[in-house]
């Protein structure tokens, strides 16, 4: 696979899965979420690198999953217990 290719196939698939949880986050309400969500991954992305010393993609990907997951959940508490 040629670098372009690759380059052009990570642009598609990231604006498709943008589209489908954006237009999920506005249908619930729930906008802001994907903002927070966004700027929560970056320590996830700091402390892998910290973990691994390694830019290794599935590194990055590993943190910043799991802070996502974990950002997603304490929102979702939050929100459930505060009737925010």
């Amino acid at each position: 696979m040629t670098p372009t290719l690759a380059i052009a196939l990570t642009a598609v698939f990231t604006a498709v899965s943008c589209a489908l949880l954006g237009a999920f986050l506005v249908l619930r309400k729930m906008t802001m979420v994907g903002d927070a969500i966004s700027h929560a991954v970056l320590p996830g992305i700091a402390v892998a690198y910290w973990l691994s010393q390694s830019r290794a993609s599935l590194w990055m990907f590993l943190g910043a999953a799991a802070v996502g997951v974990l950002a997603t959940i304490i929102i979702e508490l939050l929100r459930k217990k505060l009737k925010v």
